[in-house]
């Protein structure tokens, strides 16, 4: 194989995953109340969180509820100017 056919396998295989985790921080955003969607969405690489920090955030409802309160925010700025401007902040 050369070395752009194996390159575009490669991205052929992430980007499920890529689209999976944009779905769950979207999803997140528009439902930050639902305790399992948030937590996908901060597992996700796009959050860059540790397995350690998800699970601080679960023991430390102040902390918790402050990440809520951040995805709410998230979902305001979408609605208010767009997808994009809330990917950006993000």
């Amino acid at each position: 194989a050369t070395p752009s056919g194996s390159l575009a396998h490669r991205d052929s295989v992430f980007e499920p995953l890529e689209a999976q985790e944009m779905l769950w921080v979207l999803q997140a955003v528009m439902a930050p109340e639902r305790e399992n969607t948030l937590r996908s969405a901060l597992a996700t690489s796009m959050m860059g969180l540790t397995a350690l920090d998800i699970e601080t955030l679960n023991n430390d409802e102040n902390a918790w509820d402050a990440v809520v309160e951040e995805f709410d925010g998230y979902r305001q700025i979408w609605h208010k100017r767009g997808v994009m401007p809330m990917l950006l902040a993000v």
